[in-house]
């Protein structure tokens, strides 16, 4: 299965918000897509110009991130769904960072 590739808008957003997140996030290359890692856990996963986010099913952030635009339980390839995940795209770019955020926050809990 090959990765979709992000634009270079949805890429420089996610580049800006691994920036914007500091020193506890690093930038990776897994199932040949870039991801947002925290320590060696996948936070977020970029899919085309898809943000795939950890929020886990059963959390408020997760209910909340599903009523953003656009969003949908995150789905990196056909048949492969990540039922802990959301996927907001790039024209939701706004809301990456609060549920990026979120997914940090309850990884340290």
């Amino acid at each position: 299965m090959t990765a979709p590739t992000p634009t270079e808008d949805a890429l420089q957003l996610f580049e800006d918000l691994i920036e914007a997140l500091g020193p506890d996030v690093r930038r990776a290359q897994m199932m040949g897509r870039p991801t947002l890692m925290t320590g060696r856990k996948m936070v977020a996963c970029l899919n085309g110009d898809v943000l795939g986010i950890r929020l886990g099913r059963d959390t408020e952030p997760f209910a909340e991130a599903l009523d953003v635009d656009g969003a949908e339980v995150f789905q990196p390839g056909p048949g492969h769904r990540f039922k802990d995940w959301v996927a907001i795209p790039s024209s939701s770019g706004d809301a990456w960072m609060p549920y990026t955020v979120a997914a940090l926050e309850s990884l340290r809990a």
